[in-house]
C-alpha cells in the first residue's frame, strides 16, 4: 500500500468519523435539559438539512475542484476564463442570497431546502449531461458552465438562509456556539464531498461531467427527505409539554409564524425584515469583514488545486494532506470556535474570531516561504491545512451565529443572506485579482499567500472595537419592544389628554 492510499485511507475515515462524532455529541449535548424525545428529533432534524447542505456544497465546489491545469488543457480553456467563470457565479450568488434570504423568511426553512435540493439538483445534472453528450471544448465549455453554474447558485441561495432559519428556531443563544461548530464541521463535510469525492471522478479529466451528475442526482434525493421528514418549528412536531423539562415553552421557544405575513405594502414588510440589521451598526462592520473573509475563504478553496498541479504534484500525497486539512482541519476549527465563544466567551462571537484572523494571518505568512523554498510541496500543503481550520472557523460563527444572535429569528434567513451575498462580493474579487497577480509559475504564487495577508490585518483591526458586544436573547429583545411600545402608547394618550 503506498504512501498516497494511505494518506486517502486516513482522509476518508477521519472526516467521516468527525462526522458521526459530531452527531453523536448533539444527542448528548443538553444544557438546558430539553426531553430525549425531543433531543432525538433535533438531532434527526438537523441531519437531513445539514447533509443537504454538504451535497449543495459539492455540486458548487466541484467547479473550484476542477480549477487545475489539466482540465484546462482537456477543455482548451485559459485560466482567465475560468477566473471569469468563478466570478461570475460568485456575483450571481451574492445577489441572489440577499433576495433569497427574504423568500426564506417568508416560505420557511423546509420549503427554501426543498426548492435548493431540487434547483440545484436540475442545474447539475444539466451541466454535465450537456458537456458530456456535445463535447464542448473551448467557449461553448466556458459558456455551458457558467449558464448552469448561475442557475445553480442562484438556487443555492435559498439553503444558505435556510439552514440559519431552521437552526435559529431549534437552538438557543446559549446553544448556537456549539451549533455554529456542526454547522462548520457540515459546511467542511461538503468540501470533502467537493474536494476529495469529485476529485476522484477527474482522475481523468474527460470523466468531469460525473462531478455534476453525481451530485445533482444526490441533491434529488434530500429534496424527498427534507419535503417528508424535515419539521422547521419544534411545535410543528411537539405539544408544548413535550418540548421542554426544565424551562417553560414561552421562556425559551418564542412561538414565531411559519411565515411573514404581508399586509399592507410589500416594501414595508421587507423594512420590517431589515430593521434588525439597518438600526444596527455592528451589521456594517460585519459587511466589511465578510468581504475580507470571503476573499481569503474562497481565494484558498479555489486555488490550491492549481499551486500543486504546477508543482506537478496533481493526486499527490500532498494535494490529499492540503484536502484533508481543508476539510478536517475545518471541521475541527469550526467545533474549537463555537465552543469556545459558548464556554469561555459567554456566547460573544467577536473575540474567536478575532484569534481565528490572527491564525490566518500567521499561516499566510508562513505559507510564503513554503511556496519559494519547499519544493517538495509539503510546506505548502500543510500550512494550507493549517489556514483552513481558522478560515472556516471564523465562517460559522460569523455568517450563521451572529446572523442569528443579532438578527432573532423573524429576520434570520434575511441577515443570513445579506451577509452571505456580502461575503460573496470578496469571493467574486478571487477570479479577478489572483488569476491577475499570479502566472504559470510555481514562485508566481507567492503573491497568492501575500494578498491574503492585508485581509486578515483589517478584519483584526475592525473587530478590536466591537469585542465586547453581545446580542440579547430573544425573549429580552421582546419585552424591550413591548416596554418600548408601552412607553410610546403613554405619550400619545397624554398628548390626546
Amino acid at each position: 500500500m503506498d504512501a498516497h492510499t494511505i494518506a486517502n485511507i486516513v482522509s476518508y475515515v477521519g472526516c467521516i468519523g468527525l462526522v458521526i462524532f459530531c452527531i453523536i455529541t448533539d444527542l448528548k449535548h443538553n444544557p438546558l435539559g430539553h426531553s430525549r424525545k425531543f433531543i432525538n428529533f433535533r438531532t434527526f432534524n438537523w441531519c437531513i438539512v445539514g447533509f443537504s447542505y454538504a451535497f449543495t456544497y459539492m455540486a458548487r465546489y466541484n467547479v473550484s475542484t476542477a480549477n487545475r491545469q489539466d482540465i484546462f488543457e482537456e477543455f482548451e480553456v485559459t485560466k482567465e476564463q475560468y477566473g471569469v467563470l468563478l466570478t461570475v457565479g460568485n456575483i450571481v450568488y451574492a445577489i441572489a442570497v440577499v433576495i433569497n434570504g427574504f423568500m426564506v423568511d417568508i416560505v420557511g426553512a423546509k420549503k427554501s431546502m426543498v426548492i435548493a435540493c431540487v434547483g440545484s439538483g436540475v442545474a447539475s445534472i444539466a451541466s454535465g449531461a450537456i458537456q458530456k453528450i456535445f463535447n464542448l471544448k473551448g467557449s461553448p465549455f466556458i459558456t455551458n458552465t457558467c449558464i448552469w453554474y448561475v442557475i445553480n447558485n442562484y438556487f443555492q441561495t435559498f439553503a444558505t438562509s435556510a439552514i440559519c432559519k431552521l437552526g435559529v428556531n431549534w437552538y438557543d443563544q446559549s446553544e448556537r456556539g456549539f451549533f455554529s461548530g456542526i454547522f462548520g464541521v457540515i459546511i467542511s463535510f461538503g468540501l470533502f464531498l467537493a474536494f476529495q469525492v469529485d476529485a476522484l471522478f477527474i482522475t481523468n479529466p474527460a470523466n468531469l461531467y460525473l462531478a455534476f451528475v453525481i451530485p445533482g442526482c444526490c441533491l434529488f434525493v434530500f429534496a424527498f427527505l427534507n419535503g417528508f421528514f424535515v419539521r422547521a418549528l419544534p411545535e410543528d412536531k411537539f405539544e408544548p409539554e413535550e418540548m421542554l423539562t426544565l424551562r417553560s415553552v414561552e421562556n425559551q421557544y418564542p412561538k414565531s409564524p411559519k411565515k411573514v405575513q404581508f399586509e399592507g405594502n410589500f416594501f414595508a414588510q421587507v423594512f420590517t425584515l431589515l430593521k434588525p440589521i439597518l438600526f444596527q451598526k455592528i451589521f456594517y462592520v460585519l459587511a466589511v469583514i465578510e468581504i475580507l473573509l470571503g476573499y481569503c475563504r474562497d481565494g484558498y478553496l479555489s486555488y490550491y488545486n492549481n499551486l500543486f498541479s504546477l508543482m506537478g504534484l496533481k493526486d499527490s500525497v500532498q494535494q490529499v494532506i492540503a484536502s484533508t486539512g481543508v476539510t478536517i482541519g475545518g471541521m475541527f476549527g469550526s467545533l474549537l470556535t463555537g465552543i469556545l465563544s459558548d464556554s469561555l466567551f459567554k456566547s460573544r462571537r467577536q473575540p474567536v474570531a478575532f484569534i481565528d484572523f490572527g491564525f490566518l494571518l500567521l499561516g499566510s505568512c508562513c505559507l510564503i516561504p513554503c511556496i519559494l523554498y519547499d519544493h517538495s510541496g509539503y510546506g505548502s500543503a500543510f500550512m494550507i491545512a493549517f489556514s483552513a481550520i481558522f478560515f472556516n472557523g471564523v465562517n460559522g460563527i460569523l455568517t450563521s451565529t451572529m446572523s442569528m444572535d443579532f438578527a432573532g429569528s423573524h429576520s434570520t434567513g434575511t441577515a443570513s443572506g445579506v451577509l452571505d451575498g456580502i461575503q460573496k462580493i470578496g469571493s467574486s474579487m478571487t477570479g479577478v485579482i489572483i488569476p491577475a497577480i499570479t502566472g504559470t509559475t510555481v514562485s508566481s504564487y507567492v503573491w497568492w499567500a501575500v494578498s491574503f495577508t492585508i485581509p486578515c490585518v483589517l478584519s483584526m483591526i475592525l473587530f478590536a472595537p466591537i469585542m465586547n458586544i453581545k446580542a440579547k436573547k430573544q425573549g429580552e429583545q421582546t419585552e424591550a419592544k413591548r416596554a418600548t411600545s408601552e412607553e410610546e402608547n403613554l405619550l400619545n394618550q397624554e398628548e390626546t389628554a
